[in-house]
């Protein structure tokens, strides 16, 4: 059930424009916790890491409790369908949308704690706040802020000839009006 959800999940990833991001997802043995305003790309950058690892021949899990199947299940039925798909080794766990998850940090710690997971959350609430997160995860997390896209990150082209200018001058004007690239414009960045 898991191999398959994370799959429908990557395969969103072929229907939409990628952008390369700067900001990169923390590493390390504590909990990463990915903070950012709505629609900054914290899913899509959680995905992109799954489908590295997978790549790479690693176990990895995406779970959105956005799902209502996936948000009925405990901490330990969660590991157990892990382990069913994946019986052995470390296992990746990017979970999304942990908001949606009644006592999520209680049974995240729990994750944690048995060692078997290495553990990325995200999602879109104020309870996952940076300012939020010391008390829910106790001391047991890394945080990284996801930003808006940057200008630099929309306009990423190259700059000496005067269509490729007239090009970033139109995304720098999308950009200082609307705060991102606009759905109609054809700019390959």
């Amino acid at each position: 059930m898991l191999k398959e959800i994370t799959e429908e999940y990557l395969g969103a990833l072929n229907r939409i424009s990628i952008i390369e991001r700067e900001a990169k997802l923390p590493s390390g043995p504590d909990i990463k916790a990915i903070i950012g305003v709505r629609r900054v790309g914290k899913t899509v950058l959680m995905l992109q890491r799954v489908g590295e690892l997978l790549e790479k021949g690693e176990n990895a899990v995406y779970v959105s409790f956005d799902e209502p199947e996936i948000r009925k299940l405990n901490h330990r039925e969660l590991a157990e369908e892990v382990r069913r798909e994946f019986p052995s080794g470390n296992v990746y766990l990017f979970l999304d949308e942990v908001q949606e998850w009644e006592e999520w940090d209680a049974r995240i710690r729990w994750l944690h704690e048995v060692g078997d997971f290495d553990i990325y959350i995200s999602g879109s609430s104020s309870t996952l706040l940076s300012s939020k997160i010391p008390s829910r995860l106790r001391g047991r997390y890394i945080s990284r802020v996801i930003l808006p896209f940057s200008f630099r990150e929309v306009s990423s082209q190259d700059t000496r000839t005067f269509r490729n200018r007239g090009k970033i001058r139109k995304v720098l004007d999308d950009y200082l009006r609307w705060g991102r690239l606009s759905r109609s414009l054809d700019v390959q960045v």
